[in-house]
């Protein structure tokens, strides 16, 4: 049996396909188009003039990114290539983020006795490397609460050899936390002990909760941001609710940046809020010459002129408009809203009025809420339509020519043309932002 030809991935490069076509184009020549598409994205052969394979365009998330592991464990080499970042003014927050640790004492006690148990299990099944290593683990662990347990009720500074310092413990001063932190990486010795300690309690019958992460995957982070330099971040301890931690934040993130940049043929920044740009390239790019950057900074497509911004704080009978979780579902909220939309309606003379919401279903329960009261008078001054998640699936699916799934809904909406956009298209201005 044929899986594909040359004939098959010739055409899918001969022109821009979406997966629908790729899958009517294998089943008209009877071929297999996953495997065809896979040898379409190798070099060529007979390649283009100066060029030797396809462009290969790749969308991944911030962590995949940003984490050299974890780009390592996917085999993504970002040597040659152009990095885009969307969205860049998060990035800063991002890698702090995720090459920051915290580990909680109820944690490291939980890991040593998970570990202490499947030692005790397997001793005799466990090679002498390591049974070596898990002791290890446990000399650290037994440190880690040693320290947290001096420093009871306090909260402060403490370095990396203070924390690691051995102590009373002893025995670790011959471990290298470099090979700890990769031998947690790379064995599933994490899962394999929660694993068995997941089995135990059910034989036992246990009630107690099992966290969604293997605490020592937990470990596994805190001691790598340990490995870092120490200008790169501090380690603090503090008491909270439930007992002290330790809380490990990186204060530089150029560091991590660097190696994309270095890696990188061209790196794009591109946001929308990244004025100051300073603050940016002082942050991410601080060894990089200026020479190297390219600005390109671009207007609003809105005339200064046709906008204005303002905030209303208070309700028509002066109530404070507070919309955060816990608030934003109070009914009487949800009508001092719509009595400051129906004022708002009856103000604008001309053109429409846009509003957005937080999700599909908030905007279910304001129109629960305002059905007998608000929605009477709006309909009154104005036209009112409201598209709901159903009517973007219909539009969708229409675009790819196959039947929507039917369902039926309770308000009756007028139904969007193929033409128009979906609800954050159709009132969205694009912005051609600030580029760094």
């Amino acid at each position: 049996m044929l899986w594909y030809t040359p004939i098959l991935w010739q055409l899918m490069k001969a022109e821009i396909r979406d997966i629908e076509d790729l899958a009517d184009l294998g089943k008209t020549m009877g071929l297999c188009p996953y495997y065809a598409s896979r040898q379409a994205m190798k070099p060529t052969e007979v390649p283009f003039p100066n060029q030797s394979e396809l462009i290969k365009i790749v969308t991944l998330p911030y962590p995949l990114l940003l984490q050299q592991s974890t780009r390592e464990s996917l085999g993504i080499d970002l040597t040659g290539h152009i990095v885009i970042i969307d969205e860049a003014h998060n990035i800063i927050d991002a890698i702090s983020a995720l090459h920051s640790a915290t580990i909680t004492q109820s944690q490291i006690l939980l890991a040593k006795q998970q570990l202490e148990i499947y030692l005790g299990k397997f001793t005799t099944r466990l090679s002498g490397r390591n049974k070596q290593f898990i002791k290890q683990i446990l000399a650290l662990l037994r440190r880690l609460d040693e320290v947290l347990t001096e420093k009871q009720g306090s909260a402060g500074q403490i370095s990396a050899a203070e924390v690691l310092g051995g102590g009373g413990t002893g025995g670790l001063d011959q471990v290298n936390f470099y090979k700890v932190e990769k031998y947690l990486r790379t064995s599933g010795l994490a899962r394999k002990v929660d694993g068995y300690s997941t089995h135990v309690k059910s034989v036992e019958n246990s009630s107690s909760t099992t966290a969604n992460t293997p605490v020592l995957m937990t470990l596994q982070s805190f001691l790598g941001a340990l490995n870092n330099p120490r200008r790169e971040g501090r380690i603090f301890y503090s008491k909270q609710s439930d007992g002290m931690q330790f809380r490990y934040l990186l204060l530089d993130v150029s560091v991590i940046f660097s190696d994309i940049v270095k890696s990188a043929r061209a790196v794009v920044l591109a946001g929308g809020t990244m004025s100051p740009l300073d603050s940016y390239i002082n942050a991410l790019l601080p060894d990089i010459p200026k020479d190297k950057l390219r600005i390109h900074s671009f207007p609003h497509i809105i005339p200064a002129e046709n906008l204005c911004v303002s905030t209303l704080s208070r309700g028509p009978s002066g109530r404070e408009l507070v919309f955060d979780f816990s608030r934003r579902d109070d009914k009487s909220m949800m009508e001092e809203l719509g009595r400051a939309i129906i004022g708002l309606a009856g103000l604008v003379k001309q053109g429409g009025i846009v509003i957005f919401v937080p999700s599909y279903g908030y905007l279910d329960n304001l129109f629960s809420a305002w059905q007998t009261t608000i929605l009477p008078k709006l309909q009154a001054k104005r036209k009112v339509v409201s598209p709901s998640k159903m009517d973007v699936n219909i539009r969708y699916s229409a675009n790819l020519k196959v039947p929507p799934p039917s369902t039926t809904q309770s308000v009756t909406t007028p139904q969007p043309s193929n033409k128009t956009p979906p609800p954050s298209s159709s009132v969205s201005s694009p912005v051609n932002s600030p580029k760094a």
